[in-house]
């Protein structure tokens, strides 16, 4: 990924991301919104992870679309935007 793809992903952890671990503790990023759109566009960016979706949870709710990647490709992505990220 380029540096402008970098930036562009590092913003949208920063917002919309979480950092964490699976049942282990394997290493965990995902981004969960209703843009379909923006979470493709996570996971071409980052080269990795995968999309599900999951129906709409109420009356005149959105579909929601999810990313997620874990393992030592998660551990990558958090080294390459820990620097861009806030002190939080």
């Amino acid at each position: 990924m380029n540096s402008n793809e970098l930036y562009w992903l590092a913003g949208i952890l920063e917002g919309e991301g979480y950092f964490g671990h699976t049942n282990t503790t394997t290493p965990l990023i995902q981004v969960q919104m209703t843009d379909l759109d923006v979470v493709e566009k996570i996971r071409a960016v980052a080269g990795v992870g995968s999309v599900s979706s999951r129906g709409p949870q109420g009356f005149g709710k959105k579909d929601v679309h999810r990313w997620a990647v874990n393992g030592n490709n998660a551990l990558s992505i958090m080294r390459a935007v820990l620097p861009l990220m806030g002190a939080r």
